[in-house]
């Protein structure tokens, strides 16, 4: 039956000492129970209020590491931005429709056109109507593809109405916050493309020159390999460029073994920066005819390359007259 909890009184009266018992097990018991049940009850809050506490740490935790990344991305999206507004080149941005959704002031700078005025129209309205065909193509190919990229060249119709040619380089971009769409990163290379054009021209031109001219024209390294010629020298040498490329000078049996040495001389002048000749010499061309001539070199740099220049000219017709005139005077005296 366990232990049980008596009170006991005791009263004085007239008859003598009264003693009063009462059992009180049962309120004993059930303060015990109380006691313990408040004591779980302290520990259960406790617990809760430590883990409420851990948890309001995590979550102010994880509230600072949240807006470290925002501001994070708030200054990515700053520095972005500040590259593309400044950017030298023009970047747009086009929907699926091809209609500009986003542009920088470069834009304004190279064509003229306001950034606010170009805004929901059609890149095709400023494209040259021959490049449209392809422009078309290439972007429906772009959608296509997420993530694909391309480059071409285009040309776009400035404000004042003249065309510049712009080298374009695209891709499809299709989920960003900032760049949703087919990027557009074009630069004007009009003048380049002008320079390059007129330095093709005057080249070909100078190998034209080079190639007709009448004297013997090569090229050779100091050591006498050549490198080109033109016409005339494959007919004296008796064979063609590709054919000559690379072999010496010596090796042509154009020029007789005693004047080698003074060939020689003359590329020793160029390799020291100086321009030598003319000097005459007795030659042999391809068909086997001895013939005078006078070879001029100067020093010279193509492509970064130092070479010699040389020039062959005939002068077996003017020799022959200058011994008749020679011969003419000396009958005379």
């Amino acid at each position: 039956m366990g232990d049980r909890y008596i009170t006991a009184r005791v009263c004085r009266t007239p008859g003598g000492l009264l003693a009063i018992a009462e059992d009180v097990t049962a309120q004993r018991r059930a303060a015990q129970e109380l006691e313990r049940t408040r004591a779980e009850l302290a520990a259960t809050v406790q617990r809760r209020t430590g883990s409420l506490a851990r948890s309001n740490q995590e979550l102010q935790k994880e509230a600072g590491h949240r807006r470290r990344i925002e501001q994070t991305l708030r200054d990515s999206e700053a520095k972005y931005r500040a590259i593309l507004e400044n950017s030298q080149d023009i970047i747009t941005i086009l929907n699926e429709d091809g209609v500009v959704t986003y542009a920088n002031p470069a834009l304004t700078e190279v064509l003229g056109h306001a950034v606010g005025d170009v805004l929901g129209k059609n890149v095709l309205e400023y494209l040259h109507p021959s490049d449209a065909p392809a422009v078309i193509k290439l972007l429906g190919e772009l959608h296509q593809q997420p993530g694909a990229a391309a480059k071409t060249e285009v040309r776009l119709r400035r404000a004042d109405g003249c065309w510049r040619l712009l080298e374009v380089s695209s891709k499809h971009i299709p989920e960003s916050r900032l760049l949703g769409g087919i990027v557009i990163n074009a630069r004007d290379v009009t003048e380049g493309r002008r320079v390059q054009d007129e330095a093709r021209e005057s080249e070909d031109r100078q190998r034209l020159l080079f190639d007709l001219a009448p004297d013997a024209y090569f090229l050779c390294d100091f050591k006498g390999r050549l490198a080109d010629c033109n016409r005339a020298f494959e007919g004296l040498a008796g064979a063609g460029r590709e054919a000559l490329a690379g072999r010496s000078l010596w090796d042509l049996n154009l020029l007789p073994i005693d004047q080698a040495p003074e060939l020689t001389a003359l590329l020793a002048r160029n390799a020291r920066g100086e321009e030598a000749g003319p000097d005459a010499f007795t030659l042999s061309g391809a068909d086997g005819r001895a013939f005078r001539a006078e070879i001029k070199t100067h020093p010279v740099k193509i492509k970064g390359q130092p070479l010699v220049l040389g020039v062959v000219t005939d002068v077996t017709a003017s020799a022959r007259e200058r011994d008749h005139e020679q011969e003419h005077y000396r009958g005379l005296e």
